[in-house]
């Protein structure tokens, strides 16, 4: 994950539950769409994120 996404030193409700304290992310529920884009969910933090063929 790009830098400027990692979120250090913060605890959410998951990560004090699953990981005892901070998770700058855990990227899991990878699918992929028709045009080859990557979907990724950051469970600690909500957040989805699209990956695209080219990387952005």
């Amino acid at each position: 994950m790009p830098e400027k996404f990692r979120r250090k030193g913060v605890i959410t409700e998951w990560s004090a539950t699953n990981r005892g304290g901070p998770a700058d992310s855990f990227l899991e529920g990878i699918t992929l769409d028709l045009h080859g884009n990557m979907y990724v969910v950051d469970v600690p933090f909500g957040r989805l994120f699209k990956i695209s063929p080219s990387k952005e």
